[in-house]
């Protein structure tokens, strides 16, 4: 029988480690893709997208083939190589040829793929998959024998293989992938869309003592004042408290009265919308839900016994998705960047709007301003200058104003010790 000529069996041997390369670049390729891109892209009835999520709708099938293409591929190129190397002759030939073919594969059919599969996934993924469709469907008996004894070893270590590939994206998963995106102002408007369901509307309220609203027993000029200075388009209207609120004025209707000579405080008081009571603890976006289903754009925050906490507004909402739109109207607060990197901050100022702007970790599970923050830590109203460490942020307490705190100065985060990691841990 004629020998094949050496040339030939290097040709062959080319070959077999241009197909391991295929098969290694191929599995790469359907592994990285983007599931959730490539499911979109079939949606579109996208002929190639469609061909790759058929095969992935069966990992393990498709790995098989995949794994036994390569598998054969080097095995047959290490015979091939074997023969070459007795041919040209010499011991230290056939020893030598095992050591160069590894490099040749590793280089040729796993390193350099695989690498160009993992940059390029798409561009590698989509022409392969009618060709391993094709390949899987040559293989099927080997597949279906190789899954088979695969899956019951599996299955006897107590490992599920159902699990698809095309799982939805997790809350957590998309918040880290949107929070990694380049676009800093849509990526932080998205994670504040999903950031609604773990606030609740006590994180966002203007606190009672803020509230502006109409005192419908005041001296009219003081009312006038009251609606010439509101920056929002509605305000609660109470008598002389605002535990005894009696609706909500619209400022479009009470220019409108204006303009026919008819606002009085009779008038006010019967063009008032009645008031909503929102409970505490009302997770942002069921509260923004109502405020669409029942049509109001103003609530009152009440707690267990009734007592009015603060006031939530549908722009509070909008703006904890898209940060501020205008400074509040209700407060003057301050927050002022220091020569030394620590900040003058109004006690007002709220937490989660210090941690927002300044991205930070101060503690958002309690008081909502930064005054209630350092007095709940404190456990008392502090007199004087008084300094405290909450989360590792050294704080100085520069003024207080009756029971509250009116000016802070916080300094940057303290370095956590060795001793404090492993408390922790």
């Amino acid at each position: 029988m004629t020998e094949t000529a050496i040339s030939t069996l290097i040709g062959y041997l080319v070959i077999l480690v241009i197909l391991s390369g295929f098969f290694s670049g191929s599995e790469t390729s359907i592994t990285s893709i983007n599931r959730h891109k490539l499911q979109h892209n079939a949606n579109k009835n996208n002929k190639r997208a469609l061909t790759l999520v058929s095969l992935l709708k069966n990992p393990d099938k498709i790995l098989s083939a995949i794994l036994i293409g390569n598998t054969l591929s080097n095995i047959i190129a290490s015979s091939i190589t074997t023969v070459i190397a007795i041919r040209i002759g010499g011991e230290l030939t056939t020893f030598l040829a095992p050591f160069i073919l590894t490099i040749i594969v590793l280089i040729f059919a796993e390193i350099a793929p695989k690498t160009v599969a993992t940059l390029y996934p798409e561009k590698i993924a989509y022409p392969v998959g009618r060709i391993l469709t094709i390949f899987l469907k040559i293989s099927f008996p080997i597949v279906f024998f190789t899954n088979s004894i695969s899956k019951f070893l599996l299955k006897i270590c107590g490992i599920k293989t159902e699990k698809s590939v095309f799982s939805p994206l997790t809350q957590e998963e998309l918040r880290g992938i949107l929070s990694s995106q380049k676009t800093e102002l849509e990526s932080d408007m998205l994670v504040g869309v999903l950031n609604l369901e773990q606030v609740t509307v006590d994180g966002v309220m203007i606190p009672r003592h803020e509230i502006k609203g109409l005192d419908i027993d005041a001296p009219w000029h003081d009312i006038m004042q009251a609606l010439k200075s509101s920056q929002r388009k509605q305000v609660i209207v109470y008598k002389s408290v605002i535990d005894e609120a009696i609706g909500v004025l619209d400022l479009t209707t009470a220019i409108s009265l204006l303009s026919r000579g008819c606002l009085n405080k009779s008038t006010i008081t019967s063009n008032v919308t009645p008031i909503e009571y929102v409970p505490e603890g009302t997770a942002l976006n069921k509260q923004l839900k109502n405020f669409q289903k029942h049509g109001y754009d103003l609530g009152l925050i009440v707690d267990e016994y009734g007592e009015i906490m603060g006031l939530i507004q549908i722009e509070d909402i909008i703006e904890e998705i898209t940060g501020k739109l205008h400074q509040n109207s209700y407060s003057q607060d301050v927050l002022e960047k220091q020569k030394d990197g620590s900040y003058i901050i109004s006690g007002s100022y709220p937490v989660r709007d210090i941690n927002r702007k300044l991205e930070w970790d101060l503690p958002i599970d309690g008081p909502t301003t930064i005054s209630g923050l350092i007095i709940e830590h404190l456990e008392t109203i502090p007199e004087g200058q008084v300094s405290c460490i909450i989360a590792r942020y050294p704080i100085e307490v520069l003024a207080h104003k009756d029971n509250k705190i009116d000016m802070v100065q916080i300094y940057k985060r303290q370095k956590q010790k060795a001793s404090d990691e492993s408390e922790e841990l």
